[in-house]
């Protein structure tokens, strides 16, 4: 996955996976394809600004526009210390939610080895975007991959 990732040009620095199947699972059910993102507001809740059918250019805006200063709707279910239980660093280390609470924003991007070229059509661009708006927003940019782990069978 890392070695995947590096010559995508993704950043190693930020890659995630989940901690187990079921996990991933239960991601696979509320999704409808890859890749996906997903906006969390200050650590808390994901904040609605984006429908089923938004395409990768809606979403370069949506990141764009991401600002301090506007309050947004959030779903109060899908809370981002639920997905940070959920996975972690690929060594299997837990995430520490603690390092994330400073944030404006938590975004996540829900990526696989096996969509090719579309990684760098989508999931690099929107890595890319976020680290720009980032410099002056503090973002914090998990990129989770959706590959199933070889490491789960030996659990």
């Amino acid at each position: 996955m890392t070695d995947y990732a590096l010559r995508t040009g993704l950043r190693t620095d930020n890659l995630y996976i989940f901690r187990d199947s079921a996990g991933l699972n239960a991601f696979d059910r509320t999704i409808g394809k890859l890749p996906e993102i997903g906006f969390y507001y200050r650590g808390c809740c994901l904040m609605k600004v984006r429908s089923e059918d938004d395409c990768h250019k809606t979403i370069e805006m949506i990141i764009d526009s991401l600002s301090r200063d506007r309050s947004y709707a959030l779903d109060s279910l899908d809370r981002f210390a639920d997905l940070v239980s959920r996975i972690c660093h690929p060594d299997g280390s837990p995430v520490n939610l603690e390092d994330t609470a400073r944030a404006d924003f938590n975004v996540v991007l829900y990526w696989a080895t096996y969509l090719g070229k579309i990684n760098k059509r989508n999931t690099l661009v929107w890595e890319e975007k976020l680290y720009e708006k980032g410099k002056v927003l503090g973002i914090n940019v998990f990129k989770v991959n959706c590959d199933y782990q070889e490491a789960w069978d030996s659990d």
